[in-house]
């Protein structure tokens, strides 16, 4: 989900990636070199995070949201790797959203464990273009919601630059652990990821690349080791020989000295789908937490611009 900041942010000098973050929305800010129609497409690639459950039902119940346009399209929803789950067939009439509750699948669609080769990613595919987002709708007394926006063809690529929030902890009183994560699929067989983690993640040390070989629709969740802000992921790096698609998630992130915290996530896009400007709208926090725009440079002396100064903010790598 687009997210509020009232600034216009440019660089020169390479791309970045913008993410916004407040205490309920995080999202991807784009503005790539081609033309882009939205996230409308007829091909989608998912893989959905674990979200923390403890005993109000956090993460439940999830939703696929696909809206049609002027035509109508039937859908099928499948996890190409994965033999028990029955493809779904949707229709979609024109100018009309259809909501599919998966909540019954959630164990073979959440991501976990973190650091394994699971078979859960999911391809939805239409007969004409719709949009799609995936929907943790949590309805309970503490509830932890949050959109995520599928990207169509926009989110397949071979090499990401993972954007992150690193100002405040995950909550640490659930259960399981909420940690940021991101998550990464498969569109063809024999691809081969290479990850670099730019902290701890569960099974790895920061800084030192592996390898993994996952065959289509296949997922692997690299997921923080650790809660603190500091040890958040953003800056990890991701390529692969073949498109991918990968999600990110905060999970129950907690702004310092307050009582509430909230799931941030997304679809993010590749480095090739990236820009130079971004707009971005301020939104409503108070003055204690406040809204966040997180800037990740994709190549070394990245230079970026506020509000049309001609004075770089700053440089980043």
């Amino acid at each position: 989900m687009i997210g509020k900041l009232s600034r216009k942010l440019t660089h020169t000098s390479g791309y970045i990636l913008a993410v916004v973050c407040f205490p309920i929305f995080l999202g991807m800010l784009v503005s790539g070199q081609q033309s882009i129609q939205a996230q409308t497409d007829t091909i989608f690639w998912f893989a959905a995070p674990e979200v923390s459950t403890d005993l109000n039902s956090f993460d439940r119940p999830i939703f696929f949201r696909l809206s049609a346009f002027s035509q109508s399209a039937y859908v099928t929803i499948e996890q190409p790797a994965n033999p028990a789950f029955t493809p779904m067939v949707l229709w979609v009439p024109a100018y009309n959203t259809v909501n599919v509750n998966l909540t019954t699948f959630i164990d073979q669609i959440e991501n976990k464990p973190a650091d394994n080769i699971l078979n859960y990613g999911i391809s939805l595919r239409a007969t004409k273009p719709v949009t799609a987002y995936y929907e943790v709708a949590s309805t309970s007394s503490n509830a932890n919601p949050d959109i995520f926006t599928l990207k169509g063809s926009n989110a397949l690529g071979n090499s990401f630059v993972i954007p992150m929030q690193n100002v405040f902890p995950n909550n640490s009183t659930v259960t399981p652990s909420a940690k940021s994560s991101f998550d990464i699929v498969a569109t063809e067989p024999f691809t081969q990821v290479t990850i670099t983690p730019s902290k701890a993640i569960i099974g790895h040390p920061p800084g030192v690349p592996f390898t993994i070989t996952l065959q289509k629709g296949q997922t692997y969740s690299a997921t923080a080791a650790w809660q603190s802000a500091a040890e958040h992921l953003g800056g990890s790096v991701v390529t692969a020989n073949k498109p991918i698609a990968i999600t990110i998630k905060d999970d129950q992130v907690q702004p310092t000295g307050q009582t509430c915290a909230d799931l941030q996530g997304d679809q993010i896009v590749p480095v090739d789908v990236l820009g130079t400007e971004y707009i971005a709208v301020r939104g409503f926090l108070n003055e204690f937490v406040r809204d966040r725009l997180f800037l990740v440079g994709t190549v070394n002396s990245t230079q970026i611009f506020l509000n049309g100064s001609v004075t770089p903010l700053t440089t980043i790598n």
